[in-house]
C-alpha cells in the first residue's frame, strides 16, 4: 500500500488578517491546496476580532481536514513609535486581500 500524502496547514498570524496555507506532503514533495487570509473589522473589539479569527480558521480545517499545522512566530514589541516603525518596515509584506485565490 503506497503512504499517504500528509496535509498541512500552515498559519501567519495576525489581529488585522490571518494569513493560512495549506500543502500536501507526500515523501519529499509537496502540492499547493489553497492559501487566503482571515480578515477583520477594524472597528471590532479585541474579542470580536479574535472570534472572527477562530471562526475563520475553523472554516479552514473543517473545509482541508489538515492532520499537521504550522504557525509563524508572533512578534509584538511594547516600545517607542520609532522601535515600532523600524520593525515595520522590515517585515514581510501583509498576505494577499483575498479569502482564496480564485481559479
Amino acid at each position: 500500500m503506497a503512504p499517504a500524502a500528509v496535509r498541512i496547514l500552515g498559519i501567519d498570524p495576525g489581529l488585522r488578517i490571518t494569513g493560512f496555507g495549506v500543502i500536501d506532503k507526500l515523501g519529499q514533495k509537496l502540492a499547493y491546496v489553497t492559501s487566503g487570509c482571515v480578515k477583520t473589522r477594524d472597528t471590532d473589539d479585541l474579542p470580536a476580532r479574535i472570534k472572527t479569527l477562530l471562526d475563520g480558521i475553523g472554516e479552514v480545517i473543517a473545509l482541508h481536514q489538515p492532520q499537521q499545522a504550522s504557525s509563524a512566530s508572533i512578534r509584538w514589541r511594547a516600545c517607542s513609535p520609532a522601535s515600532r516603525r523600524q520593525h515595520a518596515s522590515s517585515a514581510s509584506p501583509s498576505p494577499a486581500s483575498i479569502s482564496e485565490p480564485s481559479d
